[in-house]
This record gives C-alpha cells, sequence and structure tokens, in this order.
C-alpha cells in the first residue's frame, strides 16, 4: 500500500457555470381574431384572442395553441391532454384545477394583474395520470 501525503487543501475548486439564461418571452401577433367558446380534439388555434370566453370543465386532446391570448379566460375544472401552448398569453384568466397530461408550454407567459401566476389547484403531470 503507498502512503500518500495528507490532503492539505480544505476547499473544492469551483466549476465554472454560465449564468441562468432567462426565459424567451413570448412572441404574440399585433391582431387577434375572437375565439368561439369551444375546444376540440386535435384543434389548432393560431391568432385568436380568448377574452372572457368560458372554456371551463371541457376536455380536448392534442389541441395547438399559437400565439393566442387568454385575458380573463375561465379554463377552471378543464383537461387537456397533449395540449401545446406556443407564444401564448394568459393573463387573468382563472386556471383552477384545469388539469394538464403530457402538455407544454413554450415561450408562454402566465400572470395576473400584480404578475403573479394564478394557478390553483393546476394539475401538470409529466407522463399518464398522476
Amino acid at each position: 500500500m503507498t502512503n500518500l501525503p495528507p490532503c492539505t487543501s480544505t476547499s473544492v475548486d469551483a466549476v465554472p457555470t454560465k449564468p441562468a439564461r432567462r426565459p424567451a418571452k413570448p412572441k404574440p401577433p399585433a391582431a387577434l381574431d375572437p375565439a368561439a367558446d369551444e375546444l376540440a380534439d386535435e384543434a389548432v388555434y393560431r391568432r385568436l384572442g380568448f377574452v372572457e370566453t368560458d372554456l371551463s370543465g371541457r376536455t380536448a386532446a392534442l389541441a395547438e395553441f399559437e400565439q393566442c391570448r387568454f385575458r380573463t379566460a375561465n379554463l377552471s375544472n378543464t383537461r387537456l391532454e397533449r395540449a401545446s401552448f406556443t407564444d401564448c398569453l394568459l393573463e387573468s384568466s382563472d386556471l383552477a384545477n384545469l388539469r394538464t397530461v403530457k402538455s407544454s408550454l413554450h415561450r408562454a407567459l402566465v400572470r395576473r394583474p400584480n404578475d403573479r401566476a394564478a394557478l390553483g389547484g393546476r394539475r401538470l403531470a409529466r407522463g399518464g395520470d398522476h
């Protein structure tokens, strides 16, 4: 067995890390068309304004939302499976008990008037029903 010299250093060399990047901001369009108060499976919603729209208690699978704005929309008790939100703004909307399964947000912003997210009771499941 080889005798090793005693360790004289008590600190660990720090590994340089990159500073964290800020998330990319959504890219909403300049104008939006009004959205209907319905959700459908495999539907694509582009450049729509869900303003004071009641979508509560609905179910949809594989829905895609691109460059949409949800302002004071009601999504409470809604279930979205494999849905995607790209370049979307969700502002002052009711997301209580919104359930999303295998869904994604890309450059999306969720905020209330005071800039705090209102996600009470929401369930974001990575896979399956947990």
